[in-house]
């Protein structure tokens, strides 16, 4: 029981400012992404890059040439909180991850690139991971990936003649 209400808290802690509308909205835009990412997988690359890369960027990310801050953090906030919650719909992985802080992120204005890498082929088991990068290094990672991962396929390397096909 205790430990119920102290996940509980923690949670109501982590939404306490998502019942402003424009907070509410975008909770939903997140969940929804989110929710329709898995069908995303079956897309090559470079259409992949065409659906989630956004036609217009916020006007304050343009003029400033750096988006709000604030922003930024409430996105990855309700992101990693809504994987966190583990449910029926949401699971955690990489992928949804990247793609979802990218589509999300991008429209705020921030240069971003997602990077697909495996581990080496010495190992016996093939293993992949995604992840976001910002200036030429890992970004809202909590390890380096390139540790462990071989990079061998990122958005940038899409032209845009791929992408528009």
């Amino acid at each position: 029981m205790r430990n119920y209400w102290s996940r509980f808290l923690r949670r109501a802690a982590a939404y306490h400012d998502i019942w402003w509308p424009p907070n509410t909205l975008l909770l939903l835009r997140i969940i929804a992404i989110l929710a329709v990412s898995p069908l995303l997988v079956r897309f090559d690359l470079p259409r992949l890059k065409r659906l989630i890369e956004p036609r217009r960027v916020r006007r304050a990310g343009l003029a400033n040439k750096t988006p709000s801050t604030e922003r930024v953090d409430r996105i990855v906030r309700y992101t990693d909180g809504m994987l966190a919650g583990r449910g029926p719909m949401i699971r955690k992985n990489c992928f949804r991850r990247a793609i979802t802080l990218y589509y999300f992120l991008r429209r705020e204005g921030m240069e971003l690139d997602v990077c697909f890498g495996v581990k080496s082929p010495d190992e016996s088991v093939l293993d992949g991971h995604c992840w976001l990068v910002r200036d030429e290094s890992p970004y809202l990672e909590i390890w380096d990936p390139t540790s462990m991962f071989t990079p061998v396929y990122s958005f940038s390397q899409i032209t845009p003649m791929e992408a528009d096909r």
